[in-house]
Formats: C-alpha cells, structure tokens, sequence
C-alpha cells in the first residue's frame, strides 16, 4: 500500500464526515434490512453476499479499532493492532468476518446508532486533539512514513484494499463503489 498523505485535522474531520454521510444517504435510500443483498464493490468477504447493513458493521468494526488507535497514541500508547501479528492479510480478513457476524447478530436500530455513536467519537476525538500533538513524533514506533499522530491516523484510516492511498478516510465508498 502506498503511505497516505497525512491530512491536517480539519481535512481529516471533513473527509470521515463526507464519507459517512455516503452511507448515511444509502441507508436513508434503501430502509435497511437483513435479506436484501447491496451491490458492494469490494467485498470484505469475498464472494459472500453482503446487505448494506453487513457494510455498516464492517466500517463500525474498523471504525472503533481506530478510534482506540487514536486514543492510546494519544495517550503515548500503542495500540495491540499495530503490533506485527496483526498486521496481515489473515488477521484483517478475520476481524473483517467476525465484525459483520457481529453486526448481524443486532438489530438495524442497534447497528445505526453504534454507527453513529463511533462516528461522533471519532470525530470528536480528532477535533479535541490538540495541532501540536496532532503533528508531534510518537513516543512509540508505528506503521507508516509519518510517525505522528497525523501520520498513524491516516495510515489506520486508509482502507486495506486501497493500495493507492487515495482512499484515507473513505472507507465507506471503496466498499460502495461511489466517490
């Protein structure tokens, strides 16, 4: 994967506002339900059908794993994701499998509110960080060109299949093919 481009906070804030809001304007589009397969461009299960429901708990699982990232580093702290064992093919497609049976075992109501509740966090979590530390060298070692917290959060924000880089903070429309 090519190392993203580390964004400034408010760029951060709008591209992740943008992105969910795609999803948003999905679900608002297409009631959500448990039968109806959505056309997904990238499929985090492979040939599994996926409903636009299984979309949203995928992002919420990816979602609260890096607003934990986010929030120990901010504490100086690594987070167990970053470490090597995690970071592989295998891992992601588990915690990509076990993020939507997850998520299919609530309801909509629970999926859309655990949504929006991450969502909020995560933004207000990048609002309320303060420049300095947003653009200060980690205390730790971390992924990625940029070893600040810039750097980290763009890195576990770009979406694995994104090999480009050009998808930081817009997980929600490699999935759904929309830009």
């Amino acid at each position: 994967m090519t190392t993203p481009t580390t964004y400034s906070q408010d760029a951060a804030v709008t591209a992740l506002t943008n992105d969910r809001d795609t999803v948003m304007a999905a679900l608002t589009e297409s009631p959500p339900n448990r039968q109806t397969p959505y056309p997904v461009v990238y499929n985090p299960l492979g040939d599994d059908p996926m409903t636009l429901l299984d979309i949203v708990a995928h992002v919420i699982m990816w979602d609260e794993i890096n607003l934990a990232v986010l929030t120990e580093a901010r504490a100086g702290r690594a987070h167990w994701s970053l470490r090597t064992p995690w970071e592989n093919p295998q891992a992601a497609s588990a915690l990509n499998a076990g993020g939507i049976v997850a998520g299919r075992l609530l309801t909509a109501d629970l999926v859309i509110d655990r949504f929006l509740s991450v969502r909020a966090a995560t933004i207000a979590t990048i609002e309320q960080t303060p420049p300095e530390q947003w653009s200060a060298p980690l205390p730790f070692s971390c992924p990625g060109d940029d070893r600040s917290l810039a750097g980290l959060c763009g890195y576990v924000n770009t979406p694995q299949s994104d090999h480009t880089g050009a998808y930081t903070y817009r997980h929600t429309v490699i999935h759904l093919g929309t830009t």
